[in-house]
């Protein structure tokens, strides 16, 4: 009889783990189908089927697996958590009526953005952080491919391809993104690192100097800096748990530093044109102070203007009209289409969700990361982060789900 029960727990165990790889197979599919369409076979849309085929993928998945209520036994905020799904569904609908079928379903940024709060909901398999550290080396593999598929206009030409440009031109600029974007999620596996095979190791640290110099030539700081959070942190937490080691280091790096300094600014300097061009650009108080210009009402600080929201912005386009569907940054992004009904609760969920998991979880690696990950997510909602459908705001919210599972779910570290 317990032979009997444990082959089913076995079964049923499997079965869930298939129904996780499958969504993770979908999100990823999706958005190569978005990355193939904007930035190798642009605008063919074979690319937007393979997109919808990731889709139906992840929705099938995602209906499959079993649901839980995390947050049963914390009714405050269970309460925020209601009201944050319902200002979504409400910004949903007072944007469905105007939008576009295709807007509605391939764009990451637009519908989907308001449906990943429900994978909280998900049954998390307990093998969970191994699954994503497969699905997360793929991406790390998949960003060091396209690294070396446009090796040519990321390190050899890419300060002239960036100076040649006339105005705003987003695919010389958002394609160097890509691999940082692609990589971020392994990040979630530094403070971990000792767990991971050298094979691993020698993947994962090559990718990411490629994506940084990419990001870095082509002068995209936000990006860059959003892998060099995750470096320096893993850094800073290993050197403070060898305390004397650290300060050794600390003394020796700001000692080498001093005394090198001029070289290394004027060596950087000539190295990153593009991004010391840049380094003191203010890129988003222009069109900041539009959006602050154009939201007047009450009404629409408290609830947005729906999913198809748009704002004048005339330091982007010089029209008399509405011309901008969304916003560099990310807190006022979330503002522009829901509201501070919708931005206040996220904020919370994310705040609340660290602090249950500073005050329950014994000394683990992926409790750890955990909290890093969400502190992250919190922080970037000035520079960028705004919410999207991609691994990195799947796991997210996975990780909040996680935050209210029981003290002993990160007890084995794998």
């Amino acid at each position: 009889m317990i032979v009997q029960e444990r082959d089913v727990h076995f079964n049923v165990n499997n079965v869930l783990i298939a129904h996780w790889n499958r969504m993770f197979l979908g999100i990823y599919v999706f958005e190569m189908g978005n990355m193939f369409y904007e930035f190798i076979f642009r605008d063919n849309y074979l690319c937007r089927l393979m997109s919808l085929v990731g889709i139906c993928i992840l929705m099938y998945s995602f209906i499959c697996v079993p649901k839980r209520l995390p947050f049963s036994k914390n009714p405050g905020i269970c309460i925020i958590a209601i009201l944050y799904i319902c200002v979504s569904l409400i910004t949903i609908f007072r944007g469905a009526l105007q939008s576009k079928i295709g807007d509605l379903i391939i764009s990451p940024q637009y519908f989907w953005q308001y449906v990943l709060p429900f994978a909280v909901f998900l049954k998390i398999p307990r093998n969970y952080f191994e699954i994503l550290y497969k699905w997360c080396l793929i991406y790390v593999i998949t960003a060091l491919c396209f690294c070396i598929y446009n090796f040519q206009d990321f390190y050899i030409d890419a300060t002239a391809i960036v100076n040649s440009m006339v105005g705003w031109e987003s695919y010389v600029l958002n394609r160097p993104q890509i691999p940082c974007q692609l990589a971020l999620p392994i990040c979630i596996y530094f403070f971990s690192w000792k767990n991971i095979n050298n094979v691993g190791k020698m993947i994962i640290v090559v990718t990411l100097i490629l994506a940084l110099c990419a990001a870095l030539f082509a002068g995209r700081r936000s990006v860059a800096a959003s892998l060099l959070f995750f470096v320096l942190i893993s850094i800073i937490i290993y050197l403070r748990r060898k305390k004397m080691k650290f300060l050794f280091l600390m003394l020796l790096f700001l000692s080498l530093f001093y005394i090198k300094m001029d070289y290394l600014l004027e060596t950087l300097e000539d190295t990153f044109v593009v991004l010391f061009d840049r380094i003191d650009a203010d890129t988003r108080s222009g069109v900041e102070d539009d959006f602050f210009r154009d939201f007047k009402g009450v009404e629409e600080w408290l609830f947005g203007r729906g999913m198809d929201g748009t704002y004048r912005s005339p330091s982007v386009a010089e029209l008399d009209t509405m011309n901008r569907r969304g916003i560099e940054t990310g807190y006022l992004n979330i503002i522009l289409h829901g509201g501070l009904f919708l931005l206040f609760p996220y904020i919370i969920i994310l705040l609340y969700s660290v602090i249950n998991n500073v005050a329950r979880r014994k000394d683990s690696y992926f409790s750890l990361s955990v909290i890093v990950y969400i502190i992250f997510h919190f922080v970037w909602l000035y520079p960028s982060g705004t919410p999207k459908l991609n691994l990195e705001y799947f796991v997210l919210w996975n990780f909040i789900a996680i935050s209210y599972l029981t003290p002993d779910y990160f007890n084995n570290d794998y």
